[in-house]
């Protein structure tokens, strides 16, 4: 009877402590994900009318965008901005006419929408009008078109920059952290029987 009731402690103890490292390891997850939230850029396209000519600018996202606090800005050489009413949010996809009849050159946008996770997101790109009025996005700090840098600019435009690890180096390490501070407190757990035993 004496040892079961000097085992009781020592079991009350070990739940006690593990229930706390996994409540501490949740936290820790949970306070890492929302770097890793904010909506992704997957696409970046000009809409064309049945003339050819270039209409709207599109911007297509990973999930569904808030429909709140979309802003576009394009503008021409000297300033002069040329949108055509306010963006259109449509699921993941949000639009932004342009002024019929653009004049061939490069314009600078800019856009800023809100992710599905409530936090803001923008960037910035190129329109390139061409003498027939088509239009194709380019590369804002060059102004050329680059297909490739292009392909990685929709994949990581509008992503929120990276801070510290990764997500599975997050996950890593905290699973690494759970198993040594159990294997801690087991350790402890049994010499602290061991010594209670030893003094019975």
């Amino acid at each position: 009877m004496h040892t079961h009731a000097q085992a009781n402690p020592f079991r009350s103890r070990v739940v006690a402590i593990t229930v706390a490292v996994v409540a501490f390891c949740a936290v820790m997850l949970g306070a890492a994900t929302p770097a890793f939230a904010h909506d992704q850029l997957v696409g970046t396209e000009v809409i064309s009318g049945t003339d050819g000519k270039a209409q709207a600018v599109q911007l297509s996202f990973n999930n569904k965008l808030i429909e709140l606090g979309a802003e576009f800005v394009i503008v021409d050489a000297a300033g002069t901005s040329v949108t055509d009413g306010t963006p259109e949010i449509s699921g993941m996809d949000v639009r932004q006419a342009v002024q019929a009849g653009l004049a061939p050159g490069v314009y600078n946008v800019a856009w800023h929408v809100v992710s599905s996770d409530g936090h803001p997101i923008e960037g910035a790109f190129g329109l390139e009008i061409a003498a027939d009025g088509s239009g194709m996005a380019i590369d804002a700090a060059t102004n050329e078109p680059d297909p490739q840098h292009a392909e990685d600019e929709s994949v990581t435009e509008g992503k929120a920059p990276a801070e510290g690890l990764s997500t599975g180096a997050i996950i890593a390490i905290s699973v690494g952290g759970v198993l040594v501070l159990v294997g801690a407190i087991v350790t402890i757990i049994v010499g602290q029987r061991r010594r209670a035993q030893g003094m019975q």
